[in-house]
Order: C-alpha cells, then structure tokens, then sequence
C-alpha cells in the first residue's frame, strides 16, 4: 500500500470490507503506522475460504483509517485488491501396498496416513465404511497427531461375503481431526481400491460323485450278502 497523498498520516489501519458468502476475515484489521507522502508498507490479512469457493482470481474490497496532520481520525475511500485462490489441495494423502481379500474370509489392511498441509493436526479419528458384498470388522482407528508431511499406518479389518464377485470395490475413509486453532473438520471421502479374488480350487473329488459313490458301495453290498 502506497501513501498517495501530500501529507504524513499517523496510525494507519488497513480495513477489509468485503462481504463475500465463501471468504472469512481470520483478522478484518492489519496496522501500517505512519506513512509519508510516497511512502508504501506492507498489510496481511488472513483469510479462510470456503470449500465451496472456485479458484481463481478473486476481488476484494479494502480501506484505511488513519489520522491526519491535525490528529483528526479520518478513512479513506474503498479500493480493490486481486488475490488467487488455489485449488483445495486434500488434507491427507492415503497409499497402500495393495488390499487384496478372499471371498468369503475377513482380513486386516494397513493404510498410510499423511499430512498433506502445513499444519499440526492433532486427535485424528479414521473411519472406513464400504457396501455389500464388502464389510468391514474393525472401522476406527486413532492418531494422536500429525506434523506437516509427516506420515504413519493404520490397521482395519474388512471381510468380503461368500457371494463376493472376482473384482475391485470401493473401500471409503474419511478423517476428523482437529486443527492448531481447536476448530475441528471432517475431511473430505477418500477411496481405495479392495480386490476381491475367489478362493483356491482344493482339487477333491466333487461332492457328486462321492454321493453316487457312496450309493454303489450300498447296492453292491446288499447283493452280494442276498446271494451269498
């Protein structure tokens, strides 16, 4: 911000004023001090978007309140700044070295967590849910805290019906946690691939043919004690 003016102003405050449905004013105000003619300073104001907001070049109204020579409180006219938003980058990043299970049996599968910000976040609770023929046992689990980047694993237990089709469903975890602020989030829906694959074929003779087996053993018996 630039001090467009002939005169030294005092006390300068930089206003937002904005009224906008997706931003939050984290601070509305940010100090600049005295300011003479030609003079520029730096302001920060943070803000927090909503998950609802596009990206892209966004619009925002500011002002200044200062004092001027004589003292007099005074606040200048409105003036726009253009400030980007990115896109949402995910709060987590998930991998796993692949989640395979046997239709018809249940089976634990480990799933590296990381933090994919730039913040602390502490009292993660992680839930997995998923649809018939796919179930789960085990669904929760717990991490104390997370450090920007840093990583770690955690277990949960699936089972997949009898009935289960040769193919992948979908496995969902989401995330509440909460933030350096003591604000708590629910995290967006993450998915990862479970296979399912039929089990072995044991070889055994099938089941019909031991029956009818079974049955000539019987017959063949009764014949030869009746012309024995």
């Amino acid at each position: 911000m630039v001090n467009t003016g002939k005169a030294t102003v005092s006390n300068g405050v930089v206003q937002f004023v904005s009224d906008k449905e997706t931003v939050t004013p984290l601070e509305t105000d940010s100090p600049v001090g005295e300011l003479e003619p030609g003079q520029s300073s730096q302001f920060a104001i943070p803000l927090e978007i909503s998950e609802s907001a596009e990206a892209g070049d966004k619009q925002y109204t500011l002002s200044v309140r200062y004092r001027d020579q004589d003292g007099d409180e005074r606040v200048s006219d409105t003036f726009d700044v253009v400030q980007a938003v990115g896109p949402d980058d995910p709060e987590f990043a998930l991998s796993t070295n692949g989640t395979t299970i046997t239709a018809g049996e249940t089976t634990e599968i480990e799933v590296t967590v990381r933090n994919n910000g730039n913040e602390r976040l502490t009292d993660i609770s992680a839930n997995v849910f998923a649809d018939d023929p796919v179930g789960t046992v085990d669904d929760e689990a717990f991490i104390s805290s997370l450090e920007p980047g840093e990583s770690t694993v955690v277990t949960f237990s699936v089972s997949a019906s009898g009935g289960a089709l040769a193919k992948d469903y979908p496995l969902s975890i989401d995330f509440q946690y909460d933030k350096p602020n003591g604000d708590s989030k629910i995290s967006d829906t993450y998915k990862i691939p479970l296979s399912v694959q039929q089990p072995d074929d044991d070889g055994g003779l099938p089941i019909g043919l031991i029956l009818v087996g079974v049955v000539l053993v019987v017959v063949l018996g009764v014949v030869y004690r009746r012309y024995r």
